[in-house]
């Protein structure tokens, strides 16, 4: 006696939980009603359902340390796109517009030295030289200042870097 039989979930409309690192959370623009493509990679025809954020969280949680994103897929057990319905529980990869950031470059994360120094090419020389890194994901480090056009980036890594050694790029 009183033990759980089963749960009923509702089938007109899904919640997806997304996790939203601290750092990425400034670009998100939190609006109401903006769209969201989830996309499940386990299947070969990469299924994919749209859906729109609901709200973000305001308190981090205590566990994860990941503001928790709602968004919601209406619908969500209609096939929307092959014959797959978005299942409860399942886990998808999510695309969220995020914030336009202006006069930025996009290096690769093998090009910083520490946090938010790069070496240059000037002269026959390395330069050590400061940058300012908005954040770091898996397409490299996207730096909002610090460089400017025609900057020769080091991108090649040396047992030895330091300012002032003399280098030279191959096939040059």
């Amino acid at each position: 006696m009183g033990s759980t039989i089963g749960t009923l979930l509702g089938t007109s409309i899904a919640e997806v939980r997304l996790p939203i690192a601290p750092q990425d959370i400034g670009f998100i623009n939190s609006e109401r009603g903006q769209s969201v493509l989830l996309t499940d990679e386990s299947r070969a025809d990469g299924s994919v359902w749209t859906g729109t954020l609901a709200r973000i969280e305001a308190r981090i949680d205590d566990q994860t340390r990941v503001y928790p994103a709602i968004v919601e897929v209406p619908t969500p057990l209609e096939p929307k796109s092959g014959d797959y319905p978005l299942r409860f529980g399942m886990f998808v990869r999510a695309e969220i517009l995020g914030s336009e950031v202006a006069e930025a470059v996009l290096i690769p994360t093998a090009a910083l030295h520490g946090d938010n120094d790069v070496f240059l090419f000037e002269d026959g020389q390395l330069v050590r030289h400061p940058v300012t890194v908005a954040r770091i994901n898996r397409q490299g480090a996207l730096v909002t200042s610090g460089l400017v056009n025609g900057d020769r980036v080091v991108v090649t890594r040396l047992d030895l870097m330091f300012d002032g050694l003399a280098v030279a790029i191959a096939n040059e």
